[in-house]
């Protein structure tokens, strides 16, 4: 059990020590007015691959920065990042790869915040990064760390099977930073040693990653895993290796056996179709030259025809020739048979009308010309008249 608590008496300081304390207080400087802190990230700052980044730094305590000449640099790294107001001064030129890239934000400058953004972002940005904030009475700095990182392209697997040793499986990407971690795996999870890695840094900063392992014959499925070790991010394809050496009967396979059944289809109905298009130009050629033909022998009818046709013209012309010089000689003819019938007619009627001698004399001019008109003799005029 505690006894009750002992005063013990206080110990005095020397007196050189006090009158120490006292000079330095004396000749110690009080703070400036004007004095500030910059404060930058205390974490570091991640940036992803073509993608933006904010580099804020914040005045300590709070005030305007308006009127102050903010720079940024980067350690170890010659040239200027970006300065405020003026990023261009001939005593310290703005480095080429951040002036189209760099530009200040000035929102909350009024309270002392004055941030810097980059885009797109690339993997040489990475590094240690010193905002500078200068007023006329004073000036300070901080200093902070920018970690770059980006995700690549899912891997793609590639199988050889000519190989003795075993079956060759072959992992690719690309697009990744920092350098990558790269693992194989079997179907229950365990880690494979690889055959053979590599990692080189493309044009843009980026790492490309191939990896390659021997597998046997009776290895079912095997999976490639790439990492990014700064975000813990992971990006993995997995194959089946006797799939990939006897492949089924996929989708896209039997797609492509119907679409060439189509297309073998498609290519026999156009065979037929130009098969029957060329028949039927050929029949129409025998038509054309059939009916060529009967032209041409119509053509001859119609000659042969108009031959006729005008021989018949020539031979009616004769005819009528013919027929016009009968008229003249049937004219002719009847002219002397009238004359020779009124001679007759004469006589007789001189005959028939004569009396006896005791008789009154007829006269020389037929006086019984009625009689002899009823049998058939006219007078003389008449005959000539008809004749003619």
């Amino acid at each position: 059990m505690s006894g009750p608590p002992v005063l013990r008496p206080v110990r005095m300081q020397p007196l050189w020590i006090s009158t120490g304390t006292l000079l330095l207080s004396i000749l110690l400087p009080w703070p400036v007015t004007g004095q500030f802190h910059v404060i930058g990230p205390r974490s570091p700052v991640i940036a992803v691959v073509e993608e933006e980044i904010v580099l804020p730094c914040q005045l300590s305590p709070p005030r305007d920065a308006g009127d102050m000449e903010v720079r940024w640099y980067r350690a170890h790294s010659p040239g200027l990042v970006h300065r405020y107001p003026s990023p261009q001064d001939p005593a310290e030129p703005q480095r080429q790869d951040y002036r189209a890239r760099a530009e200040v934000l000035l929102e909350n400058a009024t309270r002392g915040l004055v941030s810097l953004r980059v885009r797109p972002v690339h993997a040489s940005d990475g590094g240690e990064y010193t905002c500078f904030f200068e007023s006329p009475t004073y000036y300070n700095e901080a200093k902070f760390e920018v970690l770059v990182t980006g995700t690549g392209m899912a891997p793609h697997i590639h199988i050889e099977s000519g190989n003795t040793k075993g079956i060759k499986v072959t992992c690719t990407s690309t697009g990744w930073y920092p350098e990558p971690e790269v693992q194989w795996k079997d179907l229950q999870g365990l880690h494979l040693t690889p055959a053979s890695e590599t990692k080189t840094i493309e044009g843009n900063g980026l790492f490309h990653v191939q990896s390659s392992i021997i597998v046997d014959k009776s290895s079912k499925n095997v999976s490639c895993v790439i990492r990014n070790p700064v975000l813990g991010v992971e990006k993995g394809a997995r194959v089946s290796v006797a799939d990939a050496l006897f492949p089924r009967n996929s989708p896209w396979i039997v797609g492509l056996a119907v679409f060439v059944a189509l297309l073998v289809f498609g290519m026999i109905i156009i065979s037929i179709l130009f098969l029957r298009a060329k028949k039927a130009k050929g029949s129409l050629k025998e038509e054309n030259g059939s009916l060529k033909e009967k032209h041409g022998s119509l053509n001859e009818k119609h000659g042969e025809l108009r031959e006729q046709y005008e021989l018949l013209i020539k031979q009616k012309e004769e005819i009528e020739k013919e027929n016009g010089k009968l008229h003249e000689e049937l004219g002719k003819w009847w002219f002397y048979v009238s004359i020779g019938r009124i001679e007759t007619c004469s006589v007789l009627c001189r005959g028939r009308y004569s009396g006896p001698k005791n008789s009154s004399p007829i006269s020389p001019d037929c006086k019984g010309q009625q009689k002899c008109e009823r049998r058939g003799c006219l007078p003389g005029s008449a005959q000539v008249q008809a004749a003619v």
